[in-house]
């Protein structure tokens, strides 16, 4: 799972997005079964604090716990906001097309000039913030 979504989130493109709405689905199965065996016991009383620990994180399910149609919903909510924030760019004094990595950060780490940095937070958010405004809502 890991490797899928390192995939997609250096090369964003529909097929590392495909894949990773099917490795989410096979690892909601797996975490549902690792739930369904962790609450079996009564790990509350268990003396060993890391062994607790472990079993206290597996039995909660997160977006596993949702029904597989929502869970996938979910995860296409989830990269399509990562996708539009990874290939998002931004025109700051007449340089246009600038991404996140390297321009827009470069921007914000080395520029004193207020405009400029006004002028690239505000494009920026135009380009990565407003277009998600709605997937964010479904999101949360």
């Amino acid at each position: 799972m890991a490797l899928t979504q390192w995939a997609f989130s250096t090369d964003i493109n529909d097929e590392n997005e495909k894949r990773v709405v099917e490795e989410t689905a096979k690892s909601n199965i797996f975490q549902k079964e690792l739930w369904r065996n962790a609450t079996q016991f009564d790990f509350k009383n268990f003396a060993d604090y890391s062994v607790r620990r472990q079993f206290e994180k597996l039995s909660v399910l997160g977006i596993a716990a949702l029904e597989e149609s929502e869970s996938k919903r979910f995860t296409n909510v989830s990269t399509e906001m990562e996708k539009n924030y990874g290939s998002a760019t931004a025109c700051v004094k007449g340089k246009c097309n600038l991404e996140l990595e390297p321009d827009l950060t470069n921007i914000m780490a080395k520029s004193r000039d207020y405009e400029e940095l006004k002028e690239a937070w505000i494009n920026w958010r135009a380009s990565a913030g407003k277009p998600v405004r709605e997937l964010y809502k479904e999101y949360v």
